[in-house]
């Protein structure tokens, strides 16, 4: 009888454990945010350590070739079927036409493992080499740690969709899709950061700058004759210029001629 005198003495401290957690665990459900919360902090601590793993580098490639060809036709032709040759494009391709020389400036991606072979294509076509600048960026780190975000926020956007569809009341509702609003436009943004990182690993650009010259920069003929037509332009551009004034130049002629007719006069007596 002694041992069951402490029998209740023992089941109120279990009663009251076992209402703690419950009363836990109720709050929880009670509050979404506060759990979410501690969720996506433990989502963004889930990003891996480069540095303890072997990891595929990504390497954006870029470059810069300028130099002179005895064809620019021939070169121009040259680039497109090297291009072709490799799945490349051209994406920019201005042509300057100057006094002296035509020079054509081409942006051209190709992928990544062909850009060392066009390279060593284009500079083959090169009469005179001016300038090459390479350059090659790793950006292996920050490629996986936008690969981190947008997993952990995609998780934390699917736990904010099943919270949703458990809410009950109006301002439960609003909230969560406030939260999933902003998650998604982050998500978007950092999205379109990792496809613009994908693409400049996967395609290399190369600037080719290349000219060739149209006429001998010496001479006295050619300058001679620069100088003829330039000097019979200008006269053309002062004839244009006087016919836009033509009334100050009548009366100032005029002003002119009368005050020779009046010295004449004074002369004369």
């Amino acid at each position: 009888m002694k041992k069951l005198r402490h029998i209740p003495f023992l089941i109120f401290p279990i009663i009251f454990m076992f209402l703690s957690c419950s009363s836990e665990s109720n709050f929880k459900k009670m509050s979404p945010q506060a759990n979410i919360s501690g969720e996506a902090e433990q989502l963004e601590e889930k990003a891996p350590d480069i540095s303890k793993a072997p990891l595929d580098r990504k390497i954006i490639r870029e470059g810069e070739i300028r130099f002179e060809t005895n064809d620019a036709s021939k070169t121009g032709e040259l680039i497109t079927n090297v291009l072709k040759k490799y799945g490349g494009y051209v994406s920019k391709d201005n042509v300057y036409d100057y006094a002296e020389r035509i020079e054509h400036t081409l942006e051209v991606r190709v992928p990544s493992e062909y850009f060392d072979s066009l390279l060593e294509q284009v500079s083959k076509s090169a009469e005179n080499l001016d300038s090459k600048n390479i350059s090659a960026r790793d950006v292996t780190e920050e490629y996986v740690d936008i690969g981190s975000r947008i997993r952990s926020k995609m998780e934390l956007e699917a736990r904010y969709t099943e919270l949703l569809s458990r809410a009950t009341t109006i301002e439960e509702i609003l909230n969560i899709e406030r939260e999933i609003g902003v998650l998604r436009e982050e998500i978007e943004s950092i999205q379109g950061r990792l496809r613009y990182l994908n693409d400049r690993v996967s395609f290399s650009t190369l600037i080719i700058t290349f000219y060739e010259e149209t006429r001998s920069g010496i001479g006295f003929l050619p300058k001679f004759s620069d100088a003829v037509t330039g000097g019979w332009n200008n006269l053309l551009w002062l004839l244009i210029g006087l016919t836009h004034i033509w009334p100050f130049v009548v009366i100032l002629g005029g002003g002119v001629l009368f005050a020779i007719g009046m010295d004449r006069k004074r002369r004369n007596k």
